[in-house]
C-alpha cells in the first residue's frame, strides 16, 4: 500500500502517483490516449486489477473488459454500493479524467484494509472499459453491460482501421455474447 497513512495529503499523493503510473501506457508519445482494447488499454486494465487484488478486493475482468473489485462485507447477504468511473481516454487526455474516480475508490479500500475495517455493505469498485467511445463510437459500453443494457448491435461497429468490435473483443479473450446478457 506504499505507506499511505494519515499524514495530510497522503491520499492525494497516492492517487496522483497511481495516475502517473497508469499514464505510462499510451497509444501516442505526445499525449495520453488509451482506447478500448488497445495494448495500452489492456495494460492499464491489468495494472488496475493487480492494485485491486493487492488492496484486498476480489477481482475480475468481465465480458466487456470492465475491471471489477469487491471489498466484501462481513455479511454475504449485504447490499452493495458501487463506486465507478472509466479507465479509457479520449485522445490527448488528462491523466486524471475518469481514472480519478477509480483511483480514489481504490485508495479508500486500501485504507479500510489497513485499518482492518469491514463495511456493513459490499463495496464494488468498477473501472469501466469503454465510456468515451473513441475507437468504436460505442460510448458507455462498459457501464451499459453492468446495467444489463448492452446493445448487441454495437458488435458490428468497426474502428477506423476496419476491425469489427466483436472480432477485437474475441481477439482480446472476451466473450461478447456474455456482455449481451439482457440488452440487445
Amino acid at each position: 500500500m506504499d505507506g499511505v497513512g494519515s499524514a495530510p495529503g497522503a491520499f492525494g499523493k497516492r492517487i496522483m502517483a497511481l495516475a502517473d503510473r497508469l499514464a505510462q501506457w499510451s497509444e501516442s508519445s505526445d499525449g495520453l490516449t488509451c482506447t478500448y482494447l488497445s495494448p495500452a488499454h489492456r495494460s492499464v486494465a491489468a495494472e488496475i486489477r493487480n492494485w485491486m487484488h493487492q488492496a484486498g478486493l476480489i477481482t475480475e475482468i468481465d465480458a466487456v473488459a470492465n475491471v471489477i473489485g469487491r471489498y466484501a462485507a462481513a455479511d454475504p447477504a449485504a447490499r452493495t454500493l458501487i463506486l465507478a468511473s472509466h479507465y479509457d481516454t479520449v485522445r490527448n487526455a488528462g491523466k486524471y479524467d475518469g481514472r480519478l474516480g477509480v483511483l480514489t475508490a481504490l485508495v479508500l479500500v486500501e485504507h479500510l484494509k489497513r485499518l482492518g475495517r469491514k463495511l456493513p455493505f459490499h463495496l464494488d469498485v468498477i473501472a469501466f472499459s469503454e465510456e468515451e467511445g473513441v475507437r468504436f463510437s460505442s460510448s458507455f459500453l462498459g457501464s451499459r453491460a453492468v446495467a444489463g443494457r448492452f446493445d448487441g448491435k454495437l458488435l458490428g461497429r468497426q474502428d477506423p482501421d476496419g476491425h469489427p468490435l466483436e472480432t477485437v473483443m474475441r481477439d482480446a479473450g472476451l466473450d461478447p455474447a456474455r456482455g449481451c446478457r439482457s440488452g440487445s
